[in-house]
């Protein structure tokens, strides 16, 4: 006979500002790839034409090879675009569950680009940092925070707490080291930030990463008893 385990509220959060960024390494850096920017502008013109950016939305950084590239905004998405001799950097000031799926498409649209323009290169790990802000509905954050983490007696009653959890890889589901950090909010009064950083192996991972990431913060947010509300 099944034991009866024993009902848990959930603690409600309602999200009020949310950033990704998402970095996808090159397996060889060729940083002479953004000695000759031209190349660079013609392809993210025609990778990103599509999505409304045009040749007034790039510009080009200057600096050591590691951080000189090509910037293009994404006013529709409100991404902004790097390509750096190593890497690929797509920054989304207000991403949201509902735009996961065209951000996967603004991804692929690059990588796929990519891997034609500089002939013979590879994408490595894709890390995804998830920078959430949320209000609490039902509980303080103190509360919230003893939950997973109790405060120890020696401590002022007063005492707040900030946790992070490391996961460890899982090379069989293209899981590489992550962690999710949960703190207090600098942003909204009160509230609740959670600080995702989940790494991925493109090899294994081949398409819609974005969407998945965004798929496995939900369920682990949900497996400590959070659970995000619509407004």
């Amino acid at each position: 006979m099944w034991e009866r385990v024993p009902y848990k509220q959930m603690t409600r959060i309602q999200l009020q500002q949310a950033e990704l960024t998402c970095v996808v390494d090159f397996v060889k850096p060729a940083f002479s790839f953004t000695d000759t920017p031209g190349r660079v502008f013609d392809f993210l013109i025609e990778a990103l034409g599509e999505f409304g950016s045009t040749s007034n939305d790039l510009q080009f950084e200057e600096g050591e090879p590691e951080e000189r590239g090509v910037i293009c905004l994404v006013d529709s998405l409100d991404a902004t675009v790097t390509v750096r001799g190593d890497r690929l950097e797509i920054e989304f000031s207000k991403f949201a569950s509902t735009n996961a799926g065209e951000a996967d498409g603004l991804l692929e649209k690059l990588k796929s680009g990519l891997t034609t323009l500089i002939v013979g290169q590879r994408l490595g790990m894709h890390s995804l940092t998830f920078d959430l802000h949320s209000e609490i509905l039902d509980s303080a954050y103190k509360a919230t925070l003893e939950r997973l983490v109790p405060r120890p007696r020696v401590l002022p009653a007063a005492t707040e707490s900030a946790i992070i959890y490391f996961l460890p890889e899982e090379p069989e589901k293209g899981y590489g080291e992550s962690s999710v950090l949960f703190s207090r909010s600098d942003v909204i009064e009160r509230g609740l930030q959670v600080s995702a950083i989940l790494t991925y192996n493109g090899d294994v991972l081949k398409s819609t990463v974005i969407s998945a990431a965004w798929y496995r913060l939900l369920q682990l947010l949900r497996s400590l008893e959070f659970e995000y509300v619509e407004d």
